[in-house]
Formats: C-alpha cells, sequence, structure tokens
C-alpha cells in the first residue's frame, strides 16, 4: 500500500468517493474525487471488462470519462511505482 508521511495508506481516502471529473491539460490529467484531487503526469491505463485502453487511442478519453460518476470500491499500490483504482460496477 502507498503511505503518506504519517504512515497512513493516503489511497484509502477515495474509497467510497466518486470520481467527479477529468481535466486534460496540455501534457498532464487531472482527476477530482469529490475534492481529492490527483495530477497525474503518467497518463494512466484504463482497463474496462478485460480490456486497456491507452492514452495513444482516439476512445480513450471518452473511456475515460465514462467513469465520472463511479464510486471508488478499492485502492491498491507500490510506493513511487504505480496504483491502482477499482470502480464500483
Amino acid at each position: 500500500m502507498i503511505k503518506d508521511k504519517e504512515g497512513k495508506e493516503f489511497l484509502n481516502i477515495l474509497v467510497g468517493e466518486k470520481l467527479s471529473s477529468v481535466t486534460f491539460v496540455m501534457d498532464y490529467l487531472q482527476l477530482d474525487f469529490d475534492g481529492n484531487q490527483f495530477t497525474l503526469y503518467v497518463w494512466p491505463v484504463v482497463n474496462i471488462g478485460g480490456k486497456e485502453y491507452l492514452f495513444s487511442e482516439p476512445i480513450y478519453r471518452d473511456i475515460l470519462c465514462s467513469l465520472i460518476t463511479k464510486v471508488v470500491k478499492q485502492t491498491y499500490g507500490e510506493k513511487q511505482k504505480y496504483f491502482t483504482l477499482e470502480f464500483e460496477k
């Protein structure tokens, strides 16, 4: 699990929160979860139904935006390597 400087698993604040906005900026992405905003400098891979969608694909933006209003069910990851957000269906 990814922990903050106090040792708390900081991604847990997202569990139960919905993705409320996706903002595409020139070379980065912002995801907002009811006020908890994350800025990503690496384009995330979106996996829906076992199919992966990459930034280079024309449908990527639509797929990522389709997650708006979805609630985060679970989070996990490894500090400074990756994190995964699993959304409720």
